[in-house]
């Protein structure tokens, strides 16, 4: 498993607008705006690359997903991951302007240690599947869905744009991103 930091616009996030817990945003948020960045735990991600272009199926609405992917990935080009777990960590350091640290899981042995780092607390949450494919597919049932691709990068604007946030989150984004 390779950690690495990367931007939000380097990665596909889920469909969750907006966040579900604000109280965790503003946790996060603090640690970032206090420079505290650096003891966040990693965000687990897949690589785009493994991901089949045709994973939502065959039905209309599968198709049509399918396409909105296509599409999507060669609009964004710059996109290399895709979350699998961490969006309020995401959506925090893209507010304070900072650099995503991720856990970049390619294989079965990869998404076991990070279930095992999970379990002894050394990540708050994982809640990839076993196994790539089982992941994978759990993910196109999410996207799917919700029928919606965005980086981290789209749907923080998002939110600030719509103001699903607190005011002063919408200040430190525009103070970071001026």
């Amino acid at each position: 498993m390779l950690l690495k930091k990367v931007t939000p616009e380097q990665i596909l996030t889920l469909c969750d607008f907006p966040v579900h817990n604000e109280h965790v945003l503003k946790m996060y948020l603090h640690m970032y705006r206090k420079g505290q960045g650096k003891i966040v735990p990693p965000c687990p991600v897949l690589p785009i690359a493994l991901w089949p272009r045709n994973s939502f199926g065959e039905t209309k609405k599968a198709k049509a997903c399918n396409k909105m992917f296509k599409d999507f990935i060669v609009s964004h080009p710059e996109v290399v991951y895709v979350v699998l777990d961490g969006t309020h960590k995401t959506t925090a350091a893209t507010l304070a302007g900072a650099k995503i640290s991720v856990a970049i899981l390619r294989s079965d042995k990869n998404i076991k240690e990070m279930k095992r780092l999970a379990e002894k607390g050394e990540v708050f949450s994982f809640l990839g599947e076993d196994s790539i494919k089982a992941t994978i597919e759990d993910l196109s049932k999410h996207f799917l869905r919700f029928g919606r691709f965005e980086t981290v990068a789209e749907k923080t604007n998002r939110m600030v744009a719509e103001k699903v946030v607190p005011k002063y989150m919408i200040r430190e984004y525009r103070r970071t991103h001026a």
